[in-house]
């Protein structure tokens, strides 16, 4: 009896390793592995003439295109348009549209930037500074330090500067990759403290940690000022929570100093037209403005922003979790901030945070199989765990 079954490749390293069991020539390997993953791609408000357009294109090349209904008797001028393909279709897709009138050029334009990135690997690396992080197989841990009275789980711990300084050293010692220092709360109903107040909080613990651990210091702030007073003391990464919405000129100091940046997704509400297609848009135009002030882009990482405060509903943030892989198209490393979140407390029923931490470690380990790269967590040595236990299955990757 002849044996069949289905193979679920995640990415093209496996596409190509289930082609050589088949003992397939390397030159046949090269062609075959673009046809062998089924891509949908959405492209927004396309003229309803380019919607046509592009549907009738990708029907010629046997894959499909869904457009709305109403397009085909002009009742509207402007529609959705859902590709379905691979990317050896896409290729040829791409050529027939360059040739196409003048409007379709922003659309063509679109697709050919998501094509790209399908086709080529995300950064390598990333920098902060003098630290470098391999991407490839691991991923890394920021180890969360909240000098804060008021933070959602452990506000008002690490206030006292020797206990900072001892919770970060605890930390790394478990296993932490970054120790991120943040002197201003973001849990719901927050109060935003002053400038003065909020430096006084995070610098002499970003002074002290600079000399005193062997890992990078991240600073999260949303003032400029913050920014670069830390950046001044020996931090190497900051973590903007608007998204250089607020102070695009955080970007500038970053350049200088050359270290590393997270744009995070923040929304003033939680109306969206599609919500990962949204946070993409928003990240792809903050990256845009790191990039022109002289950010590198091995010194970026992006972060949908998952939380109440940052405008998303608790419905909003699972939908996130589960759509976590579509953030990866934008060719950054991407940040996964889930620990003890309300969103998850609220769901179970949970009298508090403290009782969260099995479904918080549940959560990141979904959140790393869909290629999160960066994990913030307050809980070391169990999301150490986690992370090693999910290498070991999607990478076959044993640590020493």
């Amino acid at each position: 009896m002849k044996n069949a079954y289905v193979v679920y490749p995640n990415d093209l390293e496996e596409v190509v390793a289930e082609i050589k069991k088949t003992g397939a020539h390397i030159d046949e390997i090269n062609i075959m592995k673009w046809k062998a993953r089924h891509f949908l791609i959405m492209i927004e408000n396309a003229s309803s003439a380019a919607a046509n357009i592009i549907k009738q294109e990708m029907l010629s090349m046997g894959g499909e295109a869904a457009i709305h209904k109403d397009i085909y008797f002009n009742k509207i001028d402007s529609s959705n348009v859902l590709l379905m393909g691979t990317i050896s279709q896409y290729r040829k897709l791409l050529s027939r549209l360059r040739i196409q009138p003048y409007f379709l050029k922003e659309e063509t334009q679109a697709l050919e930037k998501v094509i790209l990135q399908l086709q080529e690997s995300n950064n390598c690396v990333f920098c902060a500074g003098k630290y470098l992080f391999p991407l490839k197989r691991k991923v890394y841990i920021v180890g969360i330090l909240n000098v804060t009275p008021d933070s959602f789980f452990d506000g008002g711990k690490y206030m006292n500067l020797e206990a900072a300084i001892n919770r970060a050293k605890e930390m790394v010692s478990q296993g932490a990759d970054i120790i991120e220092v943040g002197g201003q709360s973001f849990a719901p109903g927050y109060t935003e403290v002053s400038l003065e107040e909020e430096l006084n909080r995070v610098i002499p613990v970003i002074k002290a940690l600079a000399k005193e651990v062997d890992v990078p210091v991240s600073v999260d702030t949303v003032k400029l000022a913050v920014a670069e007073e830390a950046l001044k003391n020996g931090c190497s990464i900051v973590n903007d929570s608007c998204g250089l919405q607020k102070y695009p000129e955080i970007a500038d100091l970053v350049a200088k100093y050359n270290a590393g940046l997270v744009i995070m997704h923040n929304a003033t509400n939680n109306r969206y037209n599609d919500i990962i297609g949204d946070i993409i848009k928003f990240l792809r135009n903050s990256v845009d403005t790191a990039i022109r002030a002289g950010v590198s882009k091995e010194n970026i990482i992006v972060d949908p922003g998952i939380g109440a405060t940052f405008g998303k509903s608790a419905d909003q943030q699972f939908e996130i979790l589960k759509r976590f892989r579509e953030l990866t198209i934008l060719g950054f490393p991407v940040m996964l901030a889930i620990s003890r979140k309300s969103f998850i407390k609220n769901y179970l029923k949970a009298e508090s945070s403290d009782e969260i931490l099995p479904a918080t470690l549940a959560a990141t380990a979904y959140g790393i199989s869909q290629g999160a790269k960066f994990v913030r967590a307050h809980d070391i040595s169990e999301t150490i765990q986690t992370v090693k236990i999910i290498n070991r299955i999607l990478n076959n990757y044993v640590e020493d």
